[in-house]
């Protein structure tokens, strides 16, 4: 069996998190790492946790995704949403 793979979520809508986390539990193959609101706080959870896979929105209030991907350095896999 595969190991599954850390997916953490950046949207600074809630709805919008909740909906992402309701669509990885569905499949045993993803387990949630994070989840944030919060782009900076995201930043340095991502850096903790090193997800498999980010779950980024672009349209952020202090930071657009574009930025933060910009900023990172070690980038995991990343859909846009």
């Amino acid at each position: 069996h595969p190991m599954p793979y850390k997916c953490y979520i950046l949207d600074d809508e809630p709805l919008a998190l909740n909906v992402i986390e309701q669509h990885l539990s569905k499949f045993d193959q993803f387990v949630l790492c994070g989840k944030s609101t919060e782009p900076l706080q995201a930043l340095g959870e991502i850096k903790v946790l090193h997800p498999d896979l980010l779950f980024l929105d672009i349209q952020m209030p202090e930071l657009t995704g574009l930025a933060l991907i910009e900023s990172m350095q070690q980038k995991p896999a990343i859909i846009i949403t």
